[in-house]
């Protein structure tokens, strides 16, 4: 039975792989075609401005809570290099080759056709024009949802903590010596 299954097993294997084997890589000229009818560059550049805005914030918060005080020339001048080592260091220019290289390391050359095509269609250019408003509505929808968790989960945590607290304290009615 189990050379049977074994057998099996290997023929099957046989007969699937060549399929495999014989997917085309995903070109780099088709990728990158993908990258722009997509607008990632425009994606990523947004994203990459909402990170520094919220590295920005971190570091005001961070000034705050350390009671530093800088003039805001000087502010101005540290967070305009703080933008520029971020874009140096991130920028389109130094992620494109990494994203060319993950479209080709998770596609063929079969299944980007397929998405070029959607992406070139009506219905795909409505989605790459939507997507950023989607993705916004989405996060709101998921950040209302949990600040009206936030009280219940606030409890649950006070809840635990007190629990904790109880258990690692020496009972009221011993006597320590």
């Amino acid at each position: 039975m189990k050379t049977s299954l074994l057998a099996i097993s290997l023929l099957l294997v046989s007969h699937t792989l060549p399929v495999w084997a014989n997917e085309a890589p995903a070109s780099e000229p088709s990728v990158r075609e993908m990258l722009h009818i997509t607008q990632t560059e425009q994606n990523y550049r947004d994203t990459m401005v909402q990170a520094q805005a919220q590295v920005l914030r971190l570091l005001e918060q961070q000034m705050a809570s350390m009671s530093v005080a800088v003039n805001s020339e000087r502010m101005r001048a540290f967070q305009a290099k703080l933008v520029t080592v971020m874009m140096d260091e991130s920028g389109w220019s130094k992620m494109e080759p990494e994203y060319v290289r993950l479209y080709q390391d998770t596609f063929n050359q079969t299944e980007i056709d397929g998405m070029l095509a959607f992406y070139r269609s009506e219905a795909g250019q409505a989605v790459v024009a939507k997507t950023p408003i989607l993705t916004r509505k989405s996060m709101e929808l998921v950040m209302a949802e949990q600040m009206r968790l936030l009280p219940r989960v606030e409890a649950l945590i006070t809840a635990f903590l007190k629990e904790a607290r109880a258990a690692a304290s020496p009972k009221s009615g011993k006597a320590h010596h």
